[in-house]
């Protein structure tokens, strides 16, 4: 039987738990060994060259594997590459380089398509267990130490210098992290900033992470407004996530899904987050600060303002038994109508209508063609639309 290879979730530490990590879900690694791609050169500074073609991603990438083996040597003895693109995901490339294929040691790499910036890095270390590989981030020797405030700042400042040459010098310490888990104390996670253009209403945000043996296993980096200063240069006990201003075309999308669902106005939080990866505005609502989990939520794509995703999480869990095949279809075409116009009198329902015991009706309805757009729609039982997800 073929072994099993998977990549376990990353825990970013701190502040990424709250913001976005490139591995929030498990993903399934390799399952046979990719062409190695030869080493390209990249002088300190050399600006990358934005392509499209697969070739062309690969040559960015390496530019950008080649930056991070400033700070990790033990990148030089990584041989295997693989790039890859996500559908619906148009600014940045994902990438895996490990020694020698699946069951080796890894690298994660997010890359920025346009720029050639390297996003996001983690050592990844593969574990065997009952025939199946799986990778966690990389916490190398066991009995290594675990790292103190000094040093870890120490190291981080060496790890900037070495990845970004000449323009580390730009790249001021705001804050460092210890947040604690079950009472237990998480390795440190130190924050870097660098202003952005002459007037300085950008920066550069990057968060260093050390594992529990002391050793640093990746980073994150950013370009925000400056107002994520409240979040990265603040201390852990008094950070706070500011709001996205939202698109144009996002915020038309809002107002009218707030118009057709009042429910959305009675609460007293709203978080407004724009996703660096997929350019979309995942909006959470709260009705106190307090809570840790939304009461509701709302993704919608930042450049069309197209709704993609809608939850009364809440409310759904209480609405009672949805309405009868017939109605909740009704409502439901109505309710996507509203967002996506005319073309969705071509819809069809794709499969049986579902009307929940205690719960609201499953509608899910598809687009014609082959690559079809599948929505799942939920209807409450006084025909309110509880729930909406775009499934691709």
């Amino acid at each position: 039987m073929k072994k099993r290879s998977s990549i376990t979730a990353i825990a970013i530490i701190g502040s990424l738990v709250a913001f976005h990590s490139a591995w929030a879900a498990e993903q399934t690694a390799p399952s046979k060994p990719q062409p190695t791609v030869p080493a390209i050169q990249q002088k300190p500074g050399q600006a990358a060259t934005p392509a499209a073609p697969q070739e062309n991603l690969n040559q960015l990438v390496q530019q950008a594997v080649e930056q991070a083996s400033r700070a990790f040597p033990q990148l030089k003895d990584y041989k295997t590459l693989k790039v890859s693109t996500r559908k619906g995901v148009s600014e940045i490339v994902f990438a895996t380089v490990s020694v020698n294929g699946e069951g080796t040691r890894m690298a994660n790499l997010v890359v920025n398509k346009k720029t050639g910036e390297l996003r996001t890095f983690a050592l990844l270390e593969p574990i065997t267990t009952g025939g199946d590989v799986r990778y966690t981030v990389s916490q190398g020797p066991e009995g290594d130490l675990p790292v103190n405030d000094e040093t870890a700042q120490r190291q981080a400042a060496q790890l900037i210098e070495k990845l970004y040459g000449a323009e580390s010098k730009n790249y001021k310490q705001v804050s460092l992290w210890r947040d604690t888990r079950d009472g237990i104390a998480l390795p440190p996670v130190v924050n870097f900033k660098a202003p952005v253009g002459p007037k300085g209403e950008t920066a550069n945000y990057v968060s260093i992470q050390f594992g529990s043996n002391g050793r640093i296993y990746g980073f994150e980096a950013v370009r925000k407004p400056v107002r994520y200063d409240q979040w990265f240069a603040a201390e852990l006990s008094a950070r706070a996530m500011p709001n996205d201003e939202l698109s144009q075309p996002a915020k038309a999308t809002y107002d009218k899904l707030t118009t057709l669902t009042p429910a959305l106005n009675q609460f007293k939080l709203r978080q407004a987050k724009l996703d660096d990866y997929d350019q979309t505005f995942t909006i959470e609502f709260r009705s106190a600060a307090t809570q840790k989990d939304a009461e509701a939520i709302v993704k919608m794509d930042a450049a069309t303002g197209a709704l993609l995703r809608f939850e009364l999480e809440k409310q759904k869990q209480q609405m009672g038994k949805g309405p009868e095949p017939k109605v909740a279809k009704e409502k439901a075409y109505s309710f996507l109508q509203a967002f996506y116009g005319e073309k969705v009198k071509t819809y069809h329902v794709d499969n049986q209508v579902m009307t929940g015991e205690n719960g609201p009706t499953q509608v899910v309805l598809a687009s014609p063609g082959a690559d079809k757009a599948i929505f799942i729609i939920y209807v409450g039982a006084d025909g309110r639309i509880c729930s909406l997800q775009k499934m691709n």
